[in-house]
């Protein structure tokens, strides 16, 4: 009987782990060696998660210790597996910080590495990290050095690609660093904010492969411009906006005077218009603090009222490309 993908893509997850940072032990081992960071014990039923043609059926809890997270999230995405790390609490500044605070405080003697747990879910359902790394897959088949999270620091990775790059030849490579990493996905690897992708090589063929996955990617206009990739419609806190007027609802005389109000110089014929012609914007390129207060003063005249990311961004060099790859 043909296996279904899943147990072979765990097992792959693991050993792209074991080629680096991380060294899969038993429970004894991580039971007691709690000063050795870069440890990661399996259930002791792992093969009963699994169906008899290798399909996850329940859920597998991986303890770890120590490392970076995103690295390890990363691996088990590039297998097509979704690993959901480990929520953050409030006031949390972040699995990145610690990541970088860690390692000092170990060779301080101050504390030993910090235990969590990942979890692998069943279920089948993918992730916007699986996704993005698909197409990181889909650039390394044409050549380029295509890491997700591949170092802390920007320049670091930059380090990186300059050591794998065959000397004389300009470098081919795309990659975000595991700060982007920590800031922009959720637990389980979808994105919450915007992702800034650095690269080096053919813009055209990137952004082919980046519109694959179906998330909103704005092409940078040169080199030196990181690649944006978002979810879908998401606004960023430090966009530039449009406000909407979608419909003026049964208030239209209170709308009209909200719709002077906002939208300070608009005199009463041009407000009007504007309102009997909904859906039109009332303000545009504007901050997303000031397009959240004239929203809230045209909802309570009866409007109804979007928010969308500036047309006006929208077109500046580069543009965006979203859902299918061109």
């Amino acid at each position: 009987m043909s296996r279904n993908p899943h147990r072979d893509a765990f097992d792959r997850a693991l050993g792209r782990l074991s080629a680096g940072f991380w060294t899969v032990v038993d429970a004894e081992r991580f039971e007691s060696d709690t000063g050795t960071g870069g440890l990661l014990s399996l259930p002791g039923d792992l093969a009963g998660r699994f169906g008899p043609d290798g399909a996850l059926l329940g859920d597998v809890a991986i303890r770890c210790r120590g490392g970076v997270a995103p690295m390890l999230q990363s691996a088990f995405a590039r297998e097509g597996l979704v690993l959901a790390l480990p929520e953050r609490g409030p006031g949390d500044g972040g699995r990145y910080a610690a990541a970088m605070a860690e390692p000092r405080a170990w060779e301080d003697g101050a504390v030993g590495p910090e235990e969590w747990t990942a979890v692998c879910p069943a279920g089948g359902r993918t992730s916007d990290l699986c996704r993005i790394t698909g197409a990181f897959d889909r650039l390394a088949g044409h050549g380029y050095i295509a890491e997700p999270a591949l170092w802390p620091t920007t320049s670091g990775c930059w380090e990186h690609v300059r050591g794998r790059t065959v000397d004389g030849r300009p470098p081919r490579a795309v990659f975000w660093n595991t700060q982007s990493h920590d800031a922009c996905f959720d637990p389980r690897g979808d994105l919450a904010d915007e992702l800034y992708v650095h690269w080096a090589g053919d813009r055209d063929l990137i952004a082919e492969a980046l519109a694959g996955t179906g998330l909103e990617v704005e092409v940078p206009g040169s080199e030196g411009h990181a690649f944006v990739v978002r979810p879908v419609g998401h606004i960023g806190w430090d966009a530039e906006v449009d406000v909407v007027l979608e419909s003026a609802g049964a208030e239209w005389a209170r709308v009209v005077r909200a719709v002077r109000r906002v939208a300070s110089g608009l005199g009463i014929l041009e407000a009007r218009e504007l309102v009997r012609n909904a859906p039109k914007p009332v303000l545009e390129n504007v901050a997303l603090s000031t397009a959240a207060a004239a929203k809230e003063a045209l909802e309570a005249a009866g409007a109804t009222v979007a928010v969308e990311r500036s047309r006006a961004g929208r077109g500046r060099p580069g543009g965006a490309w979203s859902g299918t790859a061109v």
